[in-house]
């Protein structure tokens, strides 16, 4: 990792967090993952994870590293699981490297959080210099996301030129020299995550602070190199995921060109990431409920402290509690339909992209199907782009055949203790069901932008700089006038503005000097529709 993001930055220690140097803070969690069991693996996991202002508990990390894993014997009893689930609902970025038993044409082997559900971990196998194919030891499959360098051989010290390690170890001996195999494959992913990570958090802290996990996957699965073998020969696989390689080889000087917002060089720069997210119900079309009842969990069974939401659905329905481990349930799948402004460039030199994403704990959302420890973690996939794939459960992130988005999430219908209930609880319930998904392109000119579409507003994004400097950005759809306000906490307009947006993304500064300290709301109205977000001043 500090290979590919520096590692200049300076180790914090608790309960005090001194200030960070230039590059990659590492902090080595656990290296006894296999010799010691998974219970050291597993408490790193959550320790790193946390970060409680009022205990100093926890670490409070952006991305881990996961090079080893357990066989799937552990899966379904295996605190890992719930582990991985709570690095999650803290935006943490978790690599899990794939196994190393597989032979070339196999893909068997199966190894956790690497097989986890695909928003909840970026699943990273190996490939070999030059060619960038798969390295015949590197397993393969539905879970994979990316390859990534890790040389010709599958142990420390054996014609591996792409990776380099301070703490190389073979029987007694620790030295410098090449390491290889899916382990620095998946340390070269994380510190390319790294790299995103100190990009948006210099860029914006606002838009650092709303980036979500799948966001960072999606940056680097779109901007991933797609010339390999397979897909030369094949021409369907260009923009779609295939078993071998996933959605490609990671390129993390591609994702940097996409985020480069100079056009003048190449054609696939400007890229930007928009934020979207419905819950209109009476647009939802609901799937039947499956035929077969199976056992669920709705939450971990293995101790307390591996739930981060408990009481997340308390308010539904006491009789939930009483059915909280053990229940019967059966699912069905919600979808609607989508058309976003036509404001982006959809070529095969600027394909547009598109991801769904869970929303952050308190979004209405609804919730993965793919496996009985639900964990209440919301779910979006993006159902009809390129690539989609049903029996995989990937979503079809090129997007460029338009701007309607069908969406799909999913509904558990519980009967309490297992019994027949004459009226069973849905979760989440309808009131609590929502769609939220991301889109990573480039906006097109207001050429590119039919007039006959009302005002479209989206995507506000608020900082402050220097004592009174308040920057805020938004998506228009056409030039039409909008009216920019600023309140404080009690209602009090404290400015007002007016403003021509335009299409695609408008930013705007204003100076505030004459108001004190504290959080305001910003207001933004145009002819048809509003939106407000609030914002702390610190001066």
């Amino acid at each position: 990792m500090a290979g590919v993001a520096g590692g200049w930055g300076t180790l914090k220690t608790q309960p005090t967090y001194p200030p960070r140097g230039r590059g990659v803070t590492l902090d080595i969690a656990s290296h006894v993952f296999l010799i010691g069991g998974y219970f050291p693996y597993v408490a790193a996991l959550f320790e790193m994870s946390a970060k409680s202002p009022n205990s100093q508990y926890g670490w409070g990390v952006h991305a881990i590293n996961s090079s080893e894993g357990v066989g799937p014997t552990f899966f379904e009893i295996s605190p890992v699981h719930a582990a991985t689930n709570y690095a999650f609902e803290n935006k943490v970025i978790l690599s899990a490297a794939m196994d190393e038993s597989g032979v070339q044409g196999s893909n068997t082997s199966v190894i956790y959080p690497a097989g986890y559900e695909d928003p909840w971990v970026l699943a990273v196998g190996g490939s070999v210099p030059p060619t960038k194919e798969k390295i015949a030891q590197s397993c393969y499959g539905q879970t994979m996301d990316l390859i990534a360098p890790a040389g010709s051989a599958g142990v420390c010290g054996q014609n591996d030129l792409a990776n380099y390690t301070t703490r190389c170890e073979t029987p007694g001996v620790f030295f410098f020299g090449p390491y290889g195999g899916t382990s620095s494959a998946c340390a070269n992913a994380s510190g390319a995550i790294a790299l995103l990570l100190s990009h948006f958090h210099r860029l914006d802290t606002a838009a650092f602070q709303k980036l979500e996990p799948e966001d960072y996957q999606g940056i680097l699965k779109a901007s991933a190199w797609r010339e390999d073998s397979i897909r030369l020969a094949n021409s369907a696989y260009l923009y779609a995921w295939q078993e071998r390689s996933g959605w490609g080889h990671l390129d993390i000087g591609k994702a940097f060109q996409m985020l480069d917002s100079d056009r003048t060089q190449y054609p696939w720069r400007d890229y930007r990431i928009y934020h979207y997210s419905t819950s209109d119900t009476t647009k939802f079309t609901y799937g039947a409920w499956s035929d077969s009842a199976f056992d669920i969990a709705m939450g971990p069974s293995e101790s307390p402290q591996m739930t981060q939401f408990p009481d997340t659905l308390a308010h539904i329905d006491r009789r939930f509690q009483v059915g909280y481990l053990d229940g019967k349930g059966t699912y069905r799948m919600v979808t609607t339909t989508v058309t976003l402004p036509d404001i982006w460039d959809r070529t095969d030199t600027v394909p547009l992209f598109a991801w769904g994403r869970s929303g952050g704990p308190h979004a209405k959302s609804g919730w993965n199907l793919s496996t009985v420890f639900n964990f209440e973690t919301g779910w979006t996939q993006v159902k009809n782009g390129t690539g989609w794939d049903a029996d995989s459960l990937n979503e079809g992130i090129f997007h460029n055949g338009g701007t309607t988005f069908v969406l799909r999430t999913g509904q558990w219908r519980i009967e309490v203790n297992g019994s027949p209930d004459t009226n069973p609880i849905i979760v989440p319930p309808d009131s609590e069901l929502g769609f939220n998904f991301s889109v990573f392109g480039r906006t097109s000119g207001p050429s590119g932008v039919s007039s006959s579409h009302p005002l479209t507003l989206s995507d506000l994004t608020i900082s402050t700089s220097g004592e009174s400097n308040v920057r805020i950005e938004f998506v228009g759809e056409r030039d039409e006038s909008v009216q920019i306000e600023f309140f404080d906490v009690l209602g009090r307009q404290i400015g007002s503005y007016p403003y021509r947006s335009v299409a695609g993304w408008n930013r705007a500064s204003y100076q505030l000097g004459h108001i004190a300290s504290g959080t305001y709301v910003c207001r933004i109205s145009g002819n048809r529709t509003a939106m407000s977000k609030s914002f702390t001043l610190v001066r």
